[in-house]
């Protein structure tokens, strides 16, 4: 696999290439750089946007440098899925789109980033955040498990492993930091909130705002 990304014909296994590789250089470094985030918000938030901005960056490019030359490692064994595995990976991948599209009305897609952590914000109940705690991570993995299958590469699979165990890892930082931030107000929304997956106890939050929030304000 020497030529892996070379004299590309438009086939539907280059689109699987494709997805693998999207799915490789972005999702692993996405997850990571959050390790150097939360438990150190006090810090960036210190240092500056610039500087935070750097740090991400660094991440991504050096997640780049590291695995691609390995790319015919991660890309190079079929899992066999068929056009079955396909369908299921576009419907996976639409769930995830879906849902990003509803969170952007309430945490817009540049945020992910973390430049609330630098500029602050407030605690944010509303919208998909009603429902459960982190819907960005709901959207982010569904997304993941689609282009997943439809690389059908049994390198990129494992993927599927590698980023909830960071995500595990993340978590309790994030929810440590927002509990340090935004006290009583944050134990109240997490106490009746599920991480993941939405219960009828957690529809109505009234005018409360909830974690993550954008603050509109603060970016005029």
């Amino acid at each position: 696999m020497a030529t892996l990304l070379s004299g590309f014909s438009g086939s539907f296994d280059d689109l699987r290439v494709v997805c693998g590789v999207a799915a490789w250089l972005t999702f692993p470094p996405g997850c990571l750089f959050w390790l150097g985030v939360h438990p150190f918000a006090e810090f960036w938030r210190r240092a500056g946007l610039v500087c935070y901005a750097t740090y991400v960056t660094s991440v991504y490019v050096l997640w780049f440098a590291a695995s691609w030359p390995w790319r015919d490692v991660w890309l190079g064994t079929p899992l066999g899925l068929g056009f079955a595995g396909a369908v299921g990976g576009g419907v996976l991948l639409a769930g995830g789109v879906g849902i990003a599209v509803v969170r952007t009305r309430t945490l817009p897609t540049a945020w992910l980033f973390g430049a609330g952590q630098v500029r602050g914000g407030r605690l944010l109940t509303d919208g998909l955040y009603a429902h459960v705690r982190h819907p960005r991570y709901v959207e982010a993995m569904l997304q993941l498990a689609g282009l997943v299958l439809l690389s059908d590469r049994l390198g990129v699979a494992s993927l599927l492993l590698i980023c909830p165990a960071i995500l595990a890892a993340v978590i309790p930082f994030e929810e440590k930091e927002l509990a340090r931030r935004f006290g009583a107000e944050y134990e109240a929304y997490a106490s009746r909130t599920p991480r993941f997956w939405p219960r009828k106890a957690a529809a109505d939050t009234g005018d409360a705002d909830g974690p993550h929030r954008f603050d509109h304000d603060e970016d005029r």
